[in-house]
């Protein structure tokens, strides 16, 4: 249901309910899920599902919170353009689900140039870091596992934008200490 209305009754034979059915089977309370809103069907959607025990253990229901797909692309972009950085979501094979573009949607870690050499290490580490270079120009990444979700952040910056960034603080503390320098 949702606040507005019941959409539909759960049926295990329904490949569009199975992520219900899943979440109950889980050991892990938690299954993220990634599709397509029954009562939006235009907007793809993060379902953050949550099963719900009695108080024997036993599973009654599942719970969740849906968060809109360019929601999260908004917030991604606006880290992206504060810090400088490119910040993607990878599930565990390494499949890119989300970023502020969509130029890695839906391609694996494994099949990008210059990432594919230390994919195994991203997947099979809870953080890992590492450079890399790629068309002449040299990336560090860091990734760290979010254990709730099972995915993975990966934060790559390019060392010309650190160079900036680096030199830009550098400027603003020289041009300070050279202020203070005269008024003294």
């Amino acid at each position: 249901y949702s606040p507005e209305k019941v959409v539909g009754k759960m049926e295990a034979d329904k490949p569009e309910h199975q992520w219900f059915f899943e979440t109950i089977k889980e050991a892990d309370p938690y299954l993220l899920n990634l599709d397509y809103d029954v009562a939006k069907p235009e907007q793809l959607t993060i379902f953050v599902n949550y099963r719900v025990d009695d108080y024997l253990g036993k599973a009654i229901g599942v719970i969740g919170v849906a968060v809109r797909v360019d929601s999260i692309r908004k917030l991604l972009a606006h880290y992206e353009n504060r810090y400088g950085v490119h910040v993607r979501l990878a599930d565990e094979n390494g499949i890119f689900h989300l970023a502020s573009n969509d130029s890695l949607a839906g391609k694996s870690i494994r099949d990008v140039a210059g990432m594919s050499e230390f994919a195994t290490e991203v997947l099979t580490n809870p953080s890992y870091k590492t450079e890399y270079s790629r068309d002449g120009s040299y990336y560090h990444v860091y990734s760290r596992k979010i254990p709730e979700l099972g995915w993975y952040l990966l934060v790559e910056q390019s060392e010309t934008e650190t160079d900036q960034q680096l030199l830009s603080t550098l400027e603003v503390n020289l041009s300070v200490a050279i202020l203070f320098a005269f008024l003294q």
